[in-house]
């Protein structure tokens, strides 16, 4: 019998000299004498060739033993893990995981093996059973244990399996995100419409030396839902305090037009996140958006053009929306615009538990892998570029 070992073994730092050789059947030589067939003839063919592989002591094992697998180094060593990589498994589950996706590529490969080998081996040369055994099972561009992906009955297997998110309270390693099958992932959405308490104050007034007129506006928002990354519910709480500035202030440009003001408004609308972190979804905890509009008329007021630019700072993203309009008689008018947008996306943390599924992120670029895509501002107009015209009729 084999000497009782660990199911889990600790890591152990290897000398710089010694075996160095995958701990089971995927590293040993065809043997012309016992007919015994292996993956991995040398150690230089293995995919993971240069890694440091979980060391075999073997003084415990009976000379029957050894004897019958000819040599100390073609045991299976009790203590490794992987087969590849001799990396310790991590738990019996981790283990499991793997036997049972290499006897899925086995049957595959085994399917293949079985339709190939009476029309390029000879009956008895075992020889070319063994090369032939080696290049389906290690092919490095069709389905093998060398590409796992590339087998249908795993891929699919797969497709019911999804990534969460890599941080440990999601169940990650932080590096890596647990995979989960989708029907134990996704959400429930509860539409709720809570009472909300709002405390705010305004002021306006005109200035003498400027000429302009001014308002200010002040809210204060306490216990304002938000989304938060870093919940199991992705809610959270917080206060918002917003201040609104406008200025007016029409004025005389003769040259362009000296019968009527240009009028000019500014309004800036800041606001403050108190108790903002970086799992919420918005940018904070400060934010500024910025608007300026200009307009005048010609002729008697038939004619009006005008322009308003916003933007987001925070967001980076923003509009510019020119216009005009002309009217005919009292009943007949017309107006003709467009409307500019710019922004563009970021990315930002995933939740912990998603409303949708769990997927495999086939789709992720680089940086993307454990992120969701955050249309900030006005980014999310900014492919909506517009003309437009209206022509109205009053009776």
């Amino acid at each position: 019998a084999l000497p009782t070992v660990p199911v889990l073994p600790t890591a152990r730092t290897l000398p710089s000299s010694g075996p160095t050789r995958v701990p089971d059947f995927f590293y040993s030589g065809y043997d012309s004498e016992t007919g015994a067939l292996g993956i991995f003839s040398t150690q230089a063919e293995n995919p993971a060739a240069g890694a440091a592989f979980d060391a075999c002591d073997f003084s415990g094992y009976p000379a029957e033993v050894v004897a019958e697998y000819g040599d100390p180094r073609f045991v299976p060593c009790g203590k490794g893990g992987h087969p590849m990589t001799g990396q310790p498994f991590a738990s019996e589950m981790a283990a499991l995981s793997w036997n049972f996706m290499a006897f899925l590529i086995y049957q595959e490969g085994q399917t293949e093996f079985d339709e190939r080998v009476g029309d390029e081996c000879t009956s008895g040369d075992t020889e070319c059973e063994y090369d032939l055994a080696r290049s389906i099972f290690l092919a490095q561009d069709a389905c093998s244990f060398v590409q796992p992906a590339l087998c249908e009955t795993f891929r699919t297997l797969q497709g019911s399996i999804g990534l969460q998110r890599n941080v440990r309270k999601a169940g990650g390693n932080g590096s890596h995100g647990r995979r989960t099958s989708i029907w134990q992932s996704g959400g429930e959405a509860i539409l709720t419409y809570n009472k909300r308490n709002v405390l705010g104050f305004s002021m306006d007034f005109a200035e003498d030396v400027t000429k302009a007129n001014f308002n200010f506006e002040f809210t204060w928002i306490e216990g304002v839902e938000v989304n938060n990354r870093n919940q199991y519910d992705d809610l959270d709480t917080a206060n918002d305090f917003n201040l609104t500035i406008s200025v007016d202030r029409p004025t005389f440009i003769n040259f362009l037009n000296a019968n009527r003001t240009f009028f000019f408004n500014f309004q800036l609308f800041t606001q403050y996140r108190q108790g903002w972190e970086k799992g919420f979804t918005n940018e904070g905890p400060w934010n500024f958006l910025g608007t300026f509009a200009v307009s005048t008329a010609y002729f008697q007021d038939r004619l009006a053009p005008s322009v308003a630019a916003v933007y987001d700072v925070r967001s980076q993203s923003g509009g510019l929306l020119p216009s005009i309009s002309y009217r005919f008689t009292e009943n007949f008018s017309a107006a003709f615009g467009v409307a500019f947008f710019f922004g563009k996306p970021d990315n930002i943390d995933e939740p912990l538990a998603g409303f949708a599924p769990a997927d495999n992120r086939n789709r992720a670029g680089p940086g993307e892998l454990y992120k969701t895509r955050r249309e900030g501002g006005l980014a999310l107009l900014r492919d909506r570029d517009e003309v437009w015209a209206r022509l109205r009729y009053a009776f």
